[in-house]
């Protein structure tokens, strides 16, 4: 989903990692695909939104300000 602004933007939650995770993040070429692009580390205390499928079964679409990445879900320990 995107707001008026193209701002990609999710209607979920928002979660607080417990722990340091990785992320693969998600550019968008010149023709408009989405690419797999560098890792990220995204640090415990880090708010991010569970956007959607990842590319596979075991990975999900998260937004971490605004920025779209994928995580494997078994890494999305939330604050307690």
């Amino acid at each position: 989903d995107r707001d008026v602004t193209g701002v990609q933007t999710c209607a979920l939650p928002i979660l607080k990692l417990s722990r340091r995770i990785c992320a693969i993040r998600i550019k968008t070429d010149a023709t408009g695909h989405e690419r797999l692009a560098e890792l990220a580390e995204i640090g415990p205390g880090c708010a991010v939104q569970v956007c959607g499928p990842g590319y596979n079964y075991r990975t999900v679409r998260i937004l971490l300000n605004g920025e779209p990445m994928f995580v494997f879900e078994q890494d999305l320990v939330p604050l307690q």
